[in-house]
């Protein structure tokens, strides 16, 4: 990270560091920017992108979270579109209750953004691919009384 320094037209560079005084009780430290502390190295990134729209069959859900299950009935494919545009989909004949799948993403294009039997939801997506899972409704059901 840089400085402006003082809008002087000068740019100074500043360090990261984690200082603590040998006689501090605490543990870990200060952050500082100073050059009395170790220096510590951290990587900036972006947040994974969010659920916009999950659509089932017929049915649309906005802004679901990501592990959240969506319940269906009767639906031939899954469509998923994320914050970042990109979107999957996947034929659900092909899955049975209990079964996961990977889902590669593409970029898309953006768009404006029950107790039924089985249920989807998508748990992640890591580095362009989202991980389906097809859950039945009978087994959500005995996970809420763990």
């Amino acid at each position: 990270p840089t400085d402006p320094g003082g809008g002087r037209g000068r740019s100074k560079e500043h360090v990261l560091t984690n200082f603590k005084m040998p006689t501090s009780s605490l543990i870990g430290g200060y952050v500082t920017i100073d050059p009395r502390g170790y220096p510590l190295q951290f990587t900036v990134e972006r947040p994974p992108p969010e659920l916009d729209v999950v659509e089932v069959g017929r049915e649309r859900h906005h802004r679901v979270a990501w592990g959240e299950a969506v319940a269906f009935e009767n639906a031939a494919t899954v469509r998923l579109t994320l914050s970042s545009g990109a979107e999957a989909s996947c034929d659900l004949s092909t899955m049975t209750p209990g079964s996961r799948k990977w889902l590669r993403l593409d970029a898309g294009r953006r768009r404006a953004s029950s107790s039924s039997s089985p249920l989807v939801a998508p748990i992640a997506a890591p580095h362009g691919h989202v991980l389906l899972e097809l859950r039945s409704a009978r087994s959500e059901r005995a996970a809420a009384f763990d």
